[in-house]
């Protein structure tokens, strides 16, 4: 009998017994074969093979880590006052800079890790320039709200459903559900938040707030129950018309956006399957008639006046049921020798920036496996 792979007489190298492992006649099989280093050679897998294995697996490394290098994104003001750096550093790691100073997360970090928005997306993001000292980046998921001169973090997290304002650089938002893992639907007695994104109030509001609590800053309004659509701003752009969708009843209300105090409200004559209401997201199909049935019952035609400022009650009202502080524990980098000041730093995203690092872990890791039976096989032929 001939081997397959070595035109050699038997007994012989190549032959069908093969020779004892790292012998003279093993390595004169290598140097015969050399072309076919690919295969079992003199009994077992040929050391050029292995070798060919680790190069495959170092040059999938480096594309892989190519992608993942050091890399950074400017994002200067109008008029060059104030310059914004987004920094990707290797594995999927990103930092945000101000005039090279650190940014402070605090009132934007949540318990819930997919409702914080994370850096990777901004790098991806236009930046728009509200004046010279607040920038906004908008994806469509989520808001980042930053205040330049101050550099703190006013919003930076995904909402389950916004929109924004007709004319101006405004949001009505439903804040984030959280769930827990592999949680299908929501719990019965779970109510949506109405979130009311306002740059100019936010960055007055985050200065009259010295404790940083995450969310204080903002001005928000607790439904009823939940609801099956994004807001919707009313004509004269001084409302925000959310459907409140409860267990035995359905109604459309009006919130003041200076407020958030409810200024009218309206049944709809609908029904809203409890498979639907209790879903995670919303449904566009469901949004599509919800929108339809809105616009018909005349609540965004209402005219809406603005209130110059929430009672001091009104929006202890807001935070009911929102201990943020017995929840939240703030990560404090300190940086520049402040006690005011986090580093903006986190690590993968939300959105699948970190899929490069879990291929080079896999890849690493079956290079140490191909490492570690190569050890193997050299301890057992000893």
């Amino acid at each position: 009998m001939r081997s397959a792979h070595c035109d050699m007489p038997p007994n012989q190298v190549g032959g069908d017994e093969p020779p004892p492992r790292f012998s003279a006649q093993r390595w004169a099989a290598v140097r015969k074969c050399l072309v076919l280093f690919a295969v079992p050679v003199g009994g077992g897998r040929s050391p050029l093979a292995c070798m060919l294995l680790l190069f495959h697996a170092a040059a999938a490394t480096s594309i892989v880590g190519a992608d993942v290098g050091m890399r950074s994104w400017e994002r200067p003001s109008p008029n060059g006052t104030h310059t914004l750096t987004i920094t990707r550093m290797p594995v999927e790691s990103y930092s945000m800079t101000c005039d090279n100073k650190p940014l402070d997360t605090r009132l934007v970090e949540s318990v819930a890790w997919h409702e914080f928005h994370g850096f990777g997306w901004l790098a991806g993001t236009k930046a728009t320039w509200i004046d010279e000292d607040m920038v906004v980046f908008d994806d469509g998921l989520g808001i980042a709200l930053i205040d330049a001169s101050r550099r703190v973090f006013l919003v930076n997290n995904v909402f389950t459903g916004m929109t924004k304002h007709p004319h101006e650089e405004m949001w009505a938002a439903i804040k984030y559900r959280a769930t827990v893992r592999l949680q299908e639907e929501l719990l019965p007695g779970q109510r949506d938040v109405l979130m009311i994104i306002d740059p100019e109030r936010l960055r007055k509001s985050a200065i009259a707030n010295p404790d940083r609590e995450p969310f204080s800053h903002i001005l928000k309004a607790e439904l009823q129950g939940l609801t099956v659509a994004p807001p919707q701003w009313t004509l004269d752009g001084n409302g925000i018309v959310v459907v409140d969708v409860r267990q035995d009843s359905v109604e459309s209300v009006v919130y003041e956006r200076g407020s958030a105090e409810i200024v009218a409200r309206e049944p709809l004559d609908m029904e809203i399957p409890e498979d639907i209401r209790l879903r995670t997201g919303f449904d566009e199909e469901v949004i599509e008639q919800v929108d339809a049935i809105v616009e018909e019952s005349g609540l965004r035609n209402i005219a809406v006046q603005i209130k110059e400022e929430a009672g001091e009650e009104r929006k202890e009202g807001h935070d009911r049921g929102y201990d943020f502080r017995s929840r939240f524990e703030a990560s404090r980098s300190v940086s520049d020798g402040g006690g005011d000041s986090v580093l903006a730093t986190r690590v993968g995203d939300t959105r699948g920036e970190g899929r490069g690092r879990v291929v080079t872990v896999v890849i690493l890791i079956l290079m140490v496996a191909g490492v570690a039976m190569m050890g193997m096989r050299i301890w057992k032929s000893r």
